[in-house]
């Protein structure tokens, strides 16, 4: 589960080049070691399986074996990414997440990258 660099990150990242856009990759200083990070506006990507985080959408649907083991595993990986989103929002940072069935649909992810790069920070 601690993939880097996956088809879905390398996507957000050629996205934030193309709009000239600094960000950093997996900042051990942040925690949870986010997907992307953008320092000079304090905002945090994390760009989420919909399978892992369990999304809701089709993409994540419940395997049929050992259901209370992926029950409480998927638990697990919930409470840990809202103990991150605290902690970094303790420090500043605004977290957005971006789910895998959005980033495949090209015009949806578009309009997401450009409403959160545009998105007032205090």
């Amino acid at each position: 589960m601690n993939s880097k660099n996956t088809k879905p990150e390398l996507k957000i990242q050629k996205i934030l080049k193309r709009n000239e856009i600094r960000f950093l990759k997996h900042d051990r200083s942040l925690h949870g070691t986010p997907d992307i990070s953008i320092p000079s506006k304090k905002i945090i990507l994390n760009i989420k399986g919909c399978f892992w985080h369990q999304h809701g959408c089709i993409n994540s649907k419940l395997p049929k074996s050992k259901q209370i083991f992926w029950h409480e595993k998927f638990e697990n990986i919930k409470i840990k990414d809202i103990k991150d989103l605290i902690l970094n929002s303790n420090k500043g940072w605004i977290t957005f997440d971006l789910w895998e069935c959005l980033i495949n649909n090209d015009d949806k992810i578009y309009r997401e990258i450009n409403r959160i790069l545009n998105f007032p920070i205090s």
